[in-house]
């Protein structure tokens, strides 16, 4: 039976990580396998010893990978699999890892889901946009977005973006503050029932000058066709972008 010896031992400048020499090879160890093992310099380890020390130095640097890759972010227990996947750990080191950062919290996909619906409603996104993220780092877990708290959710978001396109006609407004609030994850029902309800300036100077100014481009860019053509093209193109033919009518009759 052959005898590997630990020519060496180093404190690393990391905190409670040491590098050991065996046969030549270095190793970085926990404070804790040393101890584990009584890893001191001069000691000599069988082949089935040096084996298991290894097996467990693999363990080791791997869960301290979890460890590093949990502290930037906190990771859905997907997301720690498959970063150990892409590690080449084996199964059986995947179950016992994800076991043990399950033990210290540092893996629970309970308060993730309900942090995750926490940011969905600060961010004044909808219970589709909190679901596609749960499925995007695939958490089984789902949370109530209830009924109650989208209506005041998606009520402060309309009253947040309601004015950011005000110079544009009442229709275009709605359409394209409701184009915002589908792609934020609200449901159709709650977004029409709302703006429903709210009125939006429709002839304000600034959308009137606004009109009267792509009016004057119409006239230009339909200036060779007849004048029957001619207003049925700038009506259209104008009813278009969300004028309305009553306004659109003021500038035709002028």
């Amino acid at each position: 039976m052959s005898l590997n010896k630990i020519e060496s031992i180093k404190k690393l400048k990391k905190k409670g990580m040491y590098e050991i020499t065996i046969n030549g090879d270095e190793y970085s160890v926990t404070e804790d396998l040393i101890v584990k093992y009584t890893l001191i310099k001069g000691k000599e380890l069988t082949d089935t010893e040096l084996s298991i020390v290894k097996s467990e130095i693999e363990n080791e640097n791997l869960i301290l990978k979890a460890y590093n890759y949990i502290s930037y972010q906190f990771r859905s227990e997907y997301e720690v699999v498959k970063f150990l996947q892409d590690l080449k750990a084996d199964d059986l080191q995947i179950e016992e890892i994800i076991n043990k950062l399950k033990s210290i919290n540092m893996i629970d996909d309970n308060y993730l889901s309900s942090s995750i619906l926490n940011y969905c409603m600060a961010q004044l996104k909808g219970p589709k946009s909190y679901k596609n993220k749960l499925y995007e780092r695939k958490i089984n877990i789902i949370h109530e977005y209830s009924e109650e708290a989208q209506i005041e959710v998606l009520r402060k978001s309309i009253e947040k973006n309601k004015d950011k396109n005000s110079k544009l006609p009442a229709m275009k407004q709605k359409s394209l503050l409701t184009q915002k609030l589908l792609r934020d994850g609200f449901d159709e029902k709650y977004i029409y029932k709302i703006i429903g309800e709210i009125a939006f300036d429709d002839e304000t100077e600034e959308q009137l000058e606004r009109l009267q100014r792509e009016f004057d481009k119409l006239e230009i860019k339909y200036s060779k066709y007849s004048e029957y053509e001619k207003k049925n093209k700038i009506i259209n193109n104008l009813m278009s972008k969300g004028y309305t033919y009553k306004q659109i009518k003021k500038f035709i009759n002028k």
